[in-house]
């Protein structure tokens, strides 16, 4: 079981992800995000691996460098669509709510 601190830290990295990123197509249960150029350098030591493991509802995730886009598959009843919609698109100041939302998610799905 992961700590506060723990899922605090993926979910910051979910934001650093979104700083660079943009929602190509959107679904309920799968999203697909084109990252910028710039990612390869501001996002070099994030592994998406682990972090797809750590949130609830993430089912798979694939990663395609030539396009520069991640394709994530969730379950759509624990991560509502329009939440991955905020994730992406929030301003900094709308993160701490943001990040209080999805402990809530994820302590209900633990």
């Amino acid at each position: 079981m992961k700590t506060d601190k723990e899922k605090r830290q993926a979910i910051t990295t979910l934001f650093r992800i979104a700083d660079y990123a943009h929602i190509a197509h959107h679904i309920d249960g799968r999203i697909r995000i084109k990252v910028s150029r710039a990612a390869k350098q501001g996002l070099a030591d994030v592994e998406l691996e682990p972090l797809t493991q750590q949130l609830p509802g993430l089912k798979h995730h694939r990663l395609n460098n030539k396009t520069g886009s991640i394709v994530i598959e969730y379950d759509h009843t624990i991560i509502p669509a329009t939440l991955w919609e905020k994730i992406i698109i929030s301003p900094v100041e709308d993160r701490p709510e943001l990040t209080e939302e999805l402990l809530t998610i994820w302590k209900q799905h633990s």
